[in-house]
């Protein structure tokens, strides 16, 4: 859903369709592009009609906002989409977190069914908040406990959420299985993970599938994504996590 006009993103969804059948499950986020991503999404399985058969399983943590004075519109992901109208700033309270929450089951539009969500990135927050503090601007700069931000504001209102009914399950969605183990294990509210670039072709090493049986072990789901290591497989990207040569 990047870049690209729209008649080749429905095509796209009718080869997805003709494949694998109807009852797909779409993943997207605040993050991407600001909600164009999820406005896309939900757009998209309305135009082919599968509203009944499909999911989306939408990833919080990022707060769609206008963007303020002096800061890019673009300034987390510059130059890679169009038609930006808004930005984005990473939730700091439990209150924004639910906002977040909020704004991608509103930005999917009506007739979508979004009953689960991944918080977002958790293993990034300590970098990000170093690199790129101006990202998480708002009445007050982050803490520098992440720690506090997980587990005593974010993840509480996805509970929250669950608990209220508005979604059906608590997931994270990230790249560190390690980090996720801890996670789940401290919070106490995880339904399932969203392991990305970590359980793929060219990664299956014995600690992590001991991990995977662990999951299984406790009753944790597991969404293997992008299990060709974000297309890098195919030569989409020039590297990614320590893979350059793609022969």
């Amino acid at each position: 859903l990047r870049l690209r006009q729209w008649d080749e993103v429905l095509e796209v969804g009718k080869t997805l369709i003709g494949r694998f059948g109807p009852g797909i499950t779409w993943d997207s986020a605040n993050m991407y592009g600001a909600g164009i991503a999820l406005e896309n999404t939900g757009n998209l399985i309305r135009e082919l009609g599968i509203q009944d058969t499909s999911e989306v399983i939408n990833k919080p943590g990022w707060v769609i906002v206008d963007p303020p004075p002096g800061i890019p519109i673009d300034k987390f992901e510059p130059g890679l989409w169009r038609g930006l109208t808004k930005t984005i700033r990473y939730a700091q309270t439990r209150t924004q977190m639910r906002e977040s929450i909020d704004q991608g089951l509103q930005v999917l539009g009506p007739g979508i069914n979004a009953p689960l969500c991944s918080a977002h990135d958790f293993h990034k927050l300590g970098r990000m908040v170093a690199q790129t503090p101006d990202l998480f601007l708002g009445d007050r700069l982050l803490s520098s406990d992440v720690n506090t931000l997980m587990y005593e504001q974010l993840l509480p209102a996805l509970a929250d959420k669950r608990s209220e009914g508005a979604i059906k399950g608590v997931g994270l969605g990230m790249m560190d299985w390690r980090l996720m183990r801890e996670i789940i294990l401290r919070s106490g509210v995880i339904d399932y993970v969203m392991l990305a670039n970590e359980f793929t072709i060219l990664r299956h090493d014995s600690e992590l599938l001991d991990f995977i049986e662990w999951l299984r072990e406790n009753g944790i789901g597991l969404i293997a994504a992008a299990p060709y290591n974000a297309a890098w497989i195919f030569g989409a990207t020039e590297k990614i996590d320590g893979f350059t040569d793609p022969n």
